[in-house]
C-alpha cells in the first residue's frame, strides 16, 4: 500500500524558508512512489499553492478550518476559501487546537461536515493526553472522539470514496521527542480500525490510519512498517528538509 506523510509546519517559516523547503522536497520527490501533503499556515497557502499548482508531487492542506460556512467571524477561514486557494486537504481536531483553542469533540464533528462539504479531505486527529493513558482511558477517549466526529457521516448520504484520514497522535509524544512503542501503536491503530468499521461499515475497514507524535527519520521506518499504519503526520521534522525527505523515502521503500 502506498504509504502517506503529511508535513505539518503548524506556526513556522516565512517566504524564503518555505521556498528552499519546497525546492528541496519537490526535488526529492520525483524518483518516490509516496503520497505527499504539506499544510502551511494559512498565510502561506497561496504562495505555496502557486509552486505545487502543476506539479502532482504533493498536495495542499490547510491546519484547521472554520465550523462555519461564512458570516461575521473575525479571523475565521472557511472550508471553501480553503478549497479556492487550492487545497484538497485539511487537518481537523489537532490536540493543539483542542488544548488551545478548547476545541470539543462537538466542535471537531462540525469542522469535520464542512470539510466534507466543501470536498477537502479531512485528517482526523484523535489521540489520548497521559493523564487519560496512565488512567487506563485510551481506548474509552478514542472511541468518543471517533463516535462524536463520525457517527452522522451515514446520515449525510455523501458519495465517501476517499472521505477522510484519521491521524492518531497520543497527545503526550506530540513535540515531546518520544514517541509511543511499536506496541501502543499496533494496538491503538488496530483498535481504531475496529471502532471505524463500527462506525462507518461501508469505508471504515479501508480509511487510512496514520501515526503522529515525534516522528522522524530515525524511527520513521519501525513505524510505518507495522500493521495498519497507513503513514505519518509529522510535525516538527517536515520543516527540516532533509529530514523531511529521508521520512518520505523511508515511505517509498516500503
Amino acid at each position: 500500500m502506498r504509504k502517506t506523510i503529511v508535513g505539518n509546519w503548524k506556526m513556522h517559516g516565512d517566504l524564503k524558508g518555505v521556498e528552499q523547503l519546497l525546492s528541496t522536497v519537490r526535488q526529492a520527490l520525483f524518483s518516490l512512489d509516496v503520497n505527499v501533503i504539506v499544510c502551511p499556515t494559512f498565510v502561506h497557502l497561496s504562495f505555496v499553492y502557486s509552486k505545487l499548482k502543476h506539479s502532482k508531487l504533493m498536495g495542499l492542506g490547510a491546519q484547521d478550518l472554520s465550523m462555519h460556512k461564512e458570516g461575521a467571524y473575525t479571523g475565521e477561514v472557511a472550508g471553501a476559501m480553503l478549497k479556492e486557494l487550492g487545497c484538497n486537504y485539511v487537518i481537523v481536531g489537532h490536540s493543539e487546537r483542542r488544548q488551545y483553542h478548547h476545541e470539543t469533540n462537538e466542535i471537531v464533528a462540525v469542522k469535520l461536515q464542512q470539510a466534507l462539504q466543501e470536498k477537502l479531505v479531512p485528517i482526523l486527529c484523535i489521540g489520548e493526553t497521559e493523564a487519560e493513558r496512565a488512567a487506563n482511558k485510551t481506548k474509552k477517549v478514542l472511541e468518543a472522539q471517533l463516535t462524536a466526529a463520525l457517527q452522522s457521516l451515514p446520515k449525510l448520504n455523501m458519495k465517501l470514496e476517499a472521505p477522510l484520514m484519521i491521524a492518531y497522535e497520543p497527545v503526550w509524544a506530540i513535540g515531546s521527542g518520544v514517541s509511543a512503542t511499536e506496541a501502543q501503536i499496533e494496538e491503538m491503530h488496530v483498535f481504531i480500525r475496529k471502532v471505524l468499521e463500527k462506525l462507518i461499515p461501508k469505508v471504515g475497514a479501508t480509511l487510512p490510519i496514520l501515526y503522529g507524535g515525534s516522528v522522524k527519520a530515525k524511527n520513521a521506518k519501525s513505524i510505518l512498517s507495522l500493521n495498519e499504519v497507513s503513514g505519518a503526520l509529522v510535525g516538527g521534522a517536515s520543516i527540516i528538509a532533509n529530514e523531511f525527505v529521508k521520512i518520505c523515502e523511508i515511505a517509498a521503500s516500503l
